[in-house]
């Protein structure tokens, strides 16, 4: 009679597992998205490791300098997200025209007091150093 129990036992315990082996099983990401401020900062920093960033809440300050850039920062900024700019950005004349910082996306641009972007034309005229579009700039 044991026996017959220690089977049917056996039996089920197999049927679970044969089962369970066919429930498909959603993996654990071992880091956390990020926020989409440190997006922002990720996508500076991925500029040049000149720039430093660090992110409060929705807020990115941006410090460093960049002389002589070469191409054009392309930041997009969500909606809710404040870009401080407290950074140095120059280039020499070779964007043929482009804007140095372009900007787009609905949030907050802010030129800090410390903040400098400094574009000049081929001609030696003051470019337009940054170029918006839906980002509110102040």
């Amino acid at each position: 009679m044991r026996a017959k129990f220690l089977k049917k036992g056996l039996s089920i315990l197999l049927a679970l597992t044969m089962v369970l082996a066919f429930v498909p099983v959603q993996p654990v990401l071992a880091v956390s998205p990020t926020s989409p401020a440190q997006g922002v900062a990720d996508a500076i920093e991925s500029y040049n490791s000149a720039f430093e960033e660090s992110v409060s809440g929705d807020i990115v300050t941006v410090t460093g300098t960049v002389n002589n850039a070469a191409s054009a920062l392309l930041i997009n900024i969500p909606s809710g997200v404040t870009v401080i700019w407290n950074a140095k950005i120059s280039e020499p004349g070779e964007l043929s025209g482009a804007a140095l910082i372009e900007l787009s996306g609905s949030g907050t641009f802010t030129l800090g007091s410390s903040g400098i972007v400094s574009f000049v034309t081929g001609a030696g005229a003051l470019g337009a150093a940054v170029k918006s579009t839906g980002v509110s700039m102040s």
